[in-house]
Parts: structure tokens; sequence; C-alpha cells
């Protein structure tokens, strides 16, 4: 059952979030069948998260602050949860609707 799952993250990568870096994410990303949808915090700009356009538009650098949005099932939203964790970023669970 799909549902739309949602935790903060803060990039914690020294040079951000270029494109080889990216790339191998979204690699993980698309082995999910959720759609990710990414939320800058300050400016509010949204981007699908599966996409390295999308990705590398955000321009992230280090402390930068993002929700993290997923609608998908709870193993994919545990799955993307576990890809930012382990790519050098700090994860905050905000709520689970």
């Amino acid at each position: 059952m799909k549902k739309i799952y949602e935790f903060e993250w803060t990039c914690t990568t020294v040079n951000g979030i270029h494109a080889a870096e990216g790339a191998k994410m979204i690699g993980e990303l698309q082995k999910t069948q959720a759609e990710v949808l990414l939320v800058n915090k300050e400016t509010g700009v949204r981007v699908d998260g599966r996409s390295i356009l999308g990705l590398l538009s955000l321009a992230i650098e280090e402390h930068d602050d993002f929700e993290i949005w997923v609608n998908g099932s709870e193993s994919d939203y545990e799955a993307i949860k576990e890809i930012f964790l382990t790519r050098g970023f700090i994860a905050n669970e905000i709520e689970k609707n």
C-alpha cells in the first residue's frame, strides 16, 4: 500500500552533492518503486529525487537542510531512508502519515 512518508536530512558531505555522488544516489533510489521528492527547507524548491538534473539544480552544499517525501510502500521508505543515511547525511524521521 502506498503512503506518503517524510523525513529530514542535512548534508554533511564537505563538498556537498555533485554529479558523481548524485548519480550513485539516484542509481540506488531507482531500485525502489517509490516517488521521491526533495524539498529545500530554506528556499522551498522541490525536485524529483530520482532525477540527476533535479538533484544538481539544488546545488546541495554542506549543512543544507532538506525534507525528503517518499510516496511508496513502507519497505521503499525504509530503503530510501537508508540510502540517505549511508551517503554521508544525517537523517531524522519527522512524520509518518
